[in-house]
């Protein structure tokens, strides 16, 4: 049985041997069939991961985690900044929920309202009110003309994912909520000189940073008002990128005022 200590010299020696005799061009049978197997692999990945990471994508952004992922390994200052970014984001998205139950934020995290205009929905004509706060928040929020109730909130951020395409190969069946997709050129050949290969990675992620650049439409809806106590709270809710529901929660009570014991909140 061999032992990390005598394998270690021995592959270090012959390594490039190695690599240079599996990247040689029908070296075995693997050659013959390699571009078939290369586009089958791509496309059952791509549906495959699509269909999977239609939900964990929209938690995944929301957090912040692919933004983080995305610049590799970070900094304490780095880790501090994206702490901040992801605090910032957890409140505005808490302050786009309570839109539609309050008509406004908690003190903490005050809001400027201001006219924008009035538009049709479904339910009948709308009032459009600008919504802005501290950390860019800005948001549109839907107010029914008649019943004043709130309608939608809505605001533009970036796709949750981009999709590059590969010319000559249909395009992933399933695409998550709040990705786009992108028409991507051919890879090099994998004799390709490396600047070719490098002028094709920078293709690729000029093409990913100018898909990122176009925010996409996402939108909160309330609806099935109800009166609980005197105040008339919407029972059910549901979040939508661009045409596509991604969550809906129904509520099947409300309670006012109800006396919460501190202990609960005591950390052990």
């Amino acid at each position: 049985m061999s032992t990390p200590a005598t394998d270690w010299p021995h592959w270090s020696r012959f390594a490039d041997e190695w690599i240079a005799w599996a990247r040689t061009p029908n070296h075995d049978a693997f050659w013959a069939y390699r571009d078939t197997l290369l586009e089958f692999i791509g496309r059952f990945v791509g549906d495959l991961g699509a269909t999977m990471a239609a939900g964990s994508v929209v938690v995944g952004h929301r957090l912040g985690l692919y933004s983080a992922l995305a610049v590799g390994p970070a900094t304490p200052e780095q880790l501090a900044a994206q702490k901040r970014a992801q605090l910032t984001a957890a409140k505005q998205d808490f302050t786009r929920l309570s839109l539609g139950l309050l008509l406004d934020s908690l003190p903490t995290y005050p809001l400027t309202f201001a006219f924008a205009a009035q538009a049709a929905a479904p339910q009948g004509t709308a009032d459009v009110l600008d919504v802005t706060g501290e950390g860019g928040f800005n948001a549109r929020l839907f107010i029914h003309h008649d019943t004043h109730l709130p309608i939608m909130v809505s605001w533009q951020a970036p796709p949750t994912s981009v999709i590059l395409t590969t010319p000559g190969q249909p395009p992933p069946a399933n695409v998550p909520p709040g990705a786009v997709l992108v028409p991507g050129p051919a890879a090099p050949a994998a004799t390709a000189s490396q600047e070719e290969k490098d002028a094709y990675t920078k293709t690729i992620n000029d093409l990913r940073r100018a898909a990122q650049a176009r925010p996409v439409e996402h939108r909160l809806y309330y609806a099935d008002y109800r009166n609980v106590e005197g105040l008339v709270l919407p029972f059910r809710i549901r979040r939508a990128i661009g045409a596509d529901t991604t969550e809906e929660t129904t509520f099947d009570r409300f309670r006012l005022n109800t006396k919460i014991d501190p202990r609960k909140f005591v950390t052990k």
